[in-house]
């Protein structure tokens, strides 16, 4: 009988070497903070065994938040942006902590630049050891032929994306064999995924490729029985079993069960953004960063004032009602980028590419995002964020809501000038349920890094600006 290949070893690898380096960065960061003259100490040099005495504590607490936030689970190889913000959430919850100690037991108190100075190095040296022991990870098992090989059950889009999403990440060691679709000819291949067989034959398949290791429905046609069939067959010869249906929209969130008098309920994961102290986070950013923006780029958006007054008849900026968060609206403002009256005869409609409504320099501020860029004064009033679902006209969400599943949700949130779906190319006349999964992804796995991650990513975001 086969049994699953598990990694205890790397979760244990990974346990001891947090261990190792979150004691030598204690080390290196009473070194730099007092002994190596780097940083000047007013209050001289403490004493290094009332401190050394504390390393202990922080260690426990470090590992015990590590464990809370999941980084020693089993069969779980983050991609490095995933790992870097849990990293950080567990060393500030840590520090946090130990201010807390501080100031609670007088008889000894932490350096504030001490605490500071291993809030930087405790995951800098945490995550330079868990990068080096995932690729030795991944190196052992490439060497060894141990790769976590799936099937999937559905020749489709969410398919072909699933196998990309293992090929991307080289640290999973994960690739898809083959895919299960009745409508196929077995022998066959659907965009370079070879057919394997037809549903009906998931039991021989399995049995003929005792090294699989999980099957993935990806194929929202399936009825119920042969879900269940498929979950029978997985439970026989001890393979996982995963579904990505797309019902609702469900593929683009996370699912919780949450047990009610005894009663098991499945339930939509609720936003991190919901959570007090992320949001007061969120907001921080957005009024620093916006006020930034609006000080320093005073200069060039008084030059695209002028070049706009100049290239047409018409005002400055252009104003537009537009559906933020709880579905509450709010007045929009962007550089005007077509000519006045542009919906007079037609209504509201979508821009297109090469659209004759533009004026001269409008191409040119759509195709380089510029014409966002009076936004900022929409994040700095509140009623933006710099990141999130983009905001809808009324005419269009009141069709929006009744047609596309789970559209209202991306409202749970503020709207943003970017969002995870821009940055992917989905924006302009490109399709809503995929913008909607897109979105609703994001304030379903909000984080800081995200965030980060996708005002980066803005900068070269340019396809489907128009």
């Amino acid at each position: 009988m086969k049994v699953r290949n598990r990694q205890t070893y790397f979760a244990v690898s990974l346990f001891v070497s947090d261990i190792f380096m979150i004691l030598v960065a204690l080390h290196a960061a009473f070194w730099v903070r007092f002994t190596s003259g780097i940083v000047p100490s007013s209050m001289g040099v403490p004493d290094d065994q009332a401190y050394r005495q504390t390393f202990g504590l922080v260690v426990i607490i470090m590992v015990v938040s590590y464990r809370a936030y999941s980084l020693y689970v089993e069969e779980r190889v983050l991609a490095f942006m995933d790992e870097l913000s849990l990293v950080l959430k567990a060393s500030t919850v840590t520090l946090l902590l130990l201010l807390a100690l501080s100031f609670f037991y007088r008889g000894f108190e932490f350096s504030r630049g001490y605490l500071l100075v291993i809030w930087f190095f405790i995951p800098a040296f945490v995550l330079a050891a868990r990068t080096l022991l995932g690729y030795a990870y991944m190196a052992y098992r490439r060497a060894n032929n141990k790769f976590k090989e799936s099937i999937v059950v559905g020749a489709n889009h969410d398919s072909i994306k699933f196998a990309h999403r293992n090929a991307a990440e080289p640290r999973l060691c994960a690739r898809v064999v083959g895919v299960i679709d009745s409508r196929l000819p077995k022998g066959s291949s659907y965009k370079r995924l070879p057919v394997i067989g037809h549903l009906s034959e998931l039991d021989q398949i399995l049995t003929a490729h005792p090294n699989i290791n999980e099957v993935v429905v990806t194929d929202p046609a399936l009825e119920h029985r042969d879900i269940m069939r498929v979950l029978v067959t997985c439970e026989k010869h001890l393979v996982a079993f995963k579904w990505s249906p797309d019902i609702l929209g469900l593929m683009a969130t996370q699912m919780r069960v949450k047990y009610e008098l005894g009663l098991p309920l499945l339930s939509v994961r609720e936003s991190p953004l919901l959570e007090w102290e992320n949001r007061l986070i969120k907001r921080t950013v957005d009024m620093a960063l916006s006020l930034a923006g609006l000080v320093l780029m005073a200069p060039v958006l008084a030059v695209i004032a002028v070049w706009v007054t100049r290239d047409s008849k018409g005002p400055i900026f252009y104003r537009q009602e537009r559906v933020g968060e709880d579905g509450k609206s709010f007045d929009l403002y962007k550089f005007r980028t077509m000519r006045v009256g542009a919906e007079a005869a037609t209504g509201p409609v979508w821009t297109v590419e090469n659209d004759d409504r533009r004026t001269r320099i409008g191409g040119f501020l759509r195709r380089f995002n510029l014409d966002e860029l009076p936004q900022l004064w929409n994040v700095f009033k509140g009623d933006m964020s710099l990141v999130g679902p983009r905001p809808e006209r009324p005419h269009f969400v009141g069709q929006f809501r009744e047609s596309i599943p789970r559209y209202m949700g991306r409202h749970r949130i503020k709207s943003g000038i970017t969002g995870w779906a821009q940055v992917n190319g989905l924006r302009g006349n490109t399709s809503i349920e995929e913008r909607t999964k897109y979105d609703l992804y994001y304030i379903e796995n909000w984080s800081v890094f995200l965030d980060a991650k996708i005002l980066f990513k803005t900068f070269f975001a340019f396809k489907n600006a128009y």
